[in-house]
């Protein structure tokens, strides 16, 4: 037998369509309803409650879950902290784990 070898199963590429394509149904779950959330903390630098304001009417706001909020009011809440220092650092922005 003479030729090329014949490519190995992994890189061959399929040229025919499987039975199921086009049979998956998708499936849609509704938006989580508007609502007018606090940040939470008192006496927030202008910056930050600025950021809390836009990302509330950000289209991404529309796919937030309440853990998404958690977490974004804990960043917004570590920022707010570094921000009132008087002479914030970009050591401050550091990740401290490695």
């Amino acid at each position: 037998m003479s030729g090329v070898a014949p490519k190995p199963a992994s890189k061959r590429r399929r040229r025919n369509v499987p039975k199921s394509y086009g049979a998956a149904q998708p499936t849609s779950v509704p938006a989580a309803p508007v609502q007018d959330r606090e940040l939470g903390f008192e006496d927030p630098h202008p910056l930050i409650v600025s950021m809390w304001e836009n990302i509330q009417k950000s289209c991404e706001a529309t796919f937030y879950s309440e853990a998404d909020w958690a977490r974004l009011r804990l960043e917004l809440w570590y920022a707010n902290e570094v921000m009132r220092n008087p002479r914030p650092t970009g050591q401050a922005w550091r990740c401290s784990t490695g």
